[in-house]
């Protein structure tokens, strides 16, 4: 019995050992302006504390009713949050080996895209990695 208890102790440990822990990501906002409907925001996005992504967007909250039926003859309305977000600005996206891409958007339409290497160099999407 012992040797069981030992020996699932062991692989769980060696499991979790060999298999690590999933990398942690968030996203920080920063509000630059508040218009009528909507909200100018900066964000960076991080994974395991590396900057992977910044730039600006605007979101546009919502809130909408939908009716709810039950068992009874009664129906209720629930509420319910929608929100939207485009891009808007300049966005830097950078990936893990250094190369990044750098992207200007027009709420939420691309207007532009340049790919660079770690040193700065520009570079073709194929060298990038698009396919």
């Amino acid at each position: 019995m012992k040797s069981s208890i030992f020996l699932g102790i062991i692989s769980l440990v060696f499991s979790t050992l060999c298999f690590g822990q999933k990398g942690e990501s968030w996203t920080e906002f920063d509000t630059i302006k508040v218009y009528p409907g909507r909200i100018l925001l900066e964000y960076k996005t991080y994974i395991d504390s590396v900057l992977t992504e910044q730039g600006g967007a605007f979101h546009y909250p919502d809130s909408s009713k939908l009716p709810k039926t039950n068992t009874s003859a009664k129906a209720e309305e629930s509420s319910f949050s929608l929100s939207e977000v485009q891009l808007h600005g300049t966005v830097k996206h950078i990936n893990k080996d250094g190369k990044y891409r750098v992207g200007h958007y027009v709420k939420g339409r691309k207007v532009s895209m340049r790919y660079y290497d770690a040193d700065g160099a520009e570079i073709s999407s194929k060298d990038f990695g698009n396919n």
